[in-house]
């Protein structure tokens, strides 16, 4: 019979040792499954129950929130501006679902998205044909969403048959992310990725239950974009400045100042998104709309806003609000 000492030590490095009986392995490789399966499952949700909780509480004083605003910031205004990055550099990283902006934030895409729904679809082997049933699992363990485009947009990228349904009941989407606990926000269901689509962006993202034409799954069309002209833009001129996108804004500090790890997103993770993350470091964390492009660039390649010159006139009249 072997000491205790020597039987955990091939419990731990080989349960199949030849130190071990037969009877000595299977007890081994039983309490290294168990072991195995603890570590994996229990463990984890222990850690995130008790050091969550402790993150949470120590984030709670104003002290703390205001060192990590102002190491935050040193990053962001760090970051090397004028970096050239190529085309073949930039498409590449567009083709990965998303990237980590700060700890517990992402940036991605459509298929980022989809990763977060739980859903299972139909996807076609590698000659083409259907039949492969595939889920996804939500591998970054995602606990809320920002979505910023219509879910029509998306679709597109969805494999078939996943895309029909969606078309047919897109409520498909919000109900498994419910089941799975995943807060889902979509404020961006009429944004269009063009200058003209910024006050939308603005109004939709600072009301986001408010206008009845985002509740359009399939986007905004040209007459009610119109009306939206119309009737919403002057509400968004009279508004506040300092309001601005705060809904949004104040899930996103969750996820940078209490860990609550949030994934925001449009069809391709490259301007709409970025731009309302870029108003996001410009509006709480001081720095130019240049030095939040940078560093979003710096993390995600690919990011290309076509919201430049919005982004400079909502920088440039939020500094002087608050200078008044």
């Amino acid at each position: 019979m072997l000491s205790v000492n020597t039987f955990f030590t091939c419990f731990i490095y080989n349960p199949n040792s030849e130190y071990l009986t037969s009877k000595e392995q299977k007890i081994a490789t039983i309490a290294s499954r168990v072991l195995s399966f603890l570590s994996l499952t229990l463990l984890p949700r222990a850690c995130k129950f008790f050091w969550g909780k402790k993150a949470s509480s120590l984030l709670e004083s104003p002290e703390a929130i205001k060192v990590l605003t102002e190491r935050i910031q040193s990053i962001i205004k760090s970051s090397h501006p004028g970096v050239v990055i190529s085309h073949e550099e930039e498409k590449a990283a567009q083709r990965i679902p998303c990237h980590q902006i700060i700890h517990g934030l992402f940036l991605g895409n459509s298929l980022a998205f989809l990763d977060t729904t739980c859903l299972s679809f139909e996807d076609a082997d590698e000659w083409g044909r259907g039949g492969v049933i595939k889920q996804t699992l939500n591998p970054l363990n995602i606990e809320r969403v920002i979505t910023l485009c219509p879910l029509s947009g998306m679709l597109g990228d969805f494999s078939i048959p996943l895309g029909d349904s969606l078309q047919k009941d897109p409520s498909i989407i919000g109900a498994s992310l419910k089941n799975h606990n995943i807060d889902w926000l979509n404020p961006g269901k009429s944004a269009r990725d063009m200058a003209e689509g910024w006050l939308p962006l603005v109004h939709d993202c600072t009301f986001p239950n408010s206008a009845k034409a985002s509740q359009e799954s399939t986007g905004m069309t040209d007459d009610a974009l119109i009306t939206f002209q119309q009737t919403k833009i002057p509400v968004i001129k009279e508004t506040d400045i300092k309001t601005w996108f705060e809904p949004v804004f104040q899930r996103l500090d969750e996820a940078v100042f209490y860990h609550k790890r949030t994934l925001i997103h449009c069809q391709a993770g490259v301007s709409r998104s970025a731009s309302i993350l870029a108003a996001y470091l410009i509006n709480r964390f001081d720095v130019t709309h240049k030095e939040a492009l940078s560093y979003l660039s710096s993390k995600r390649p690919c990011v290309r806003s076509k919201f430049v010159p919005q982004l400079r006139e909502y920088e440039q009249a939020l500094f002087a609000a608050r200078a008044r």
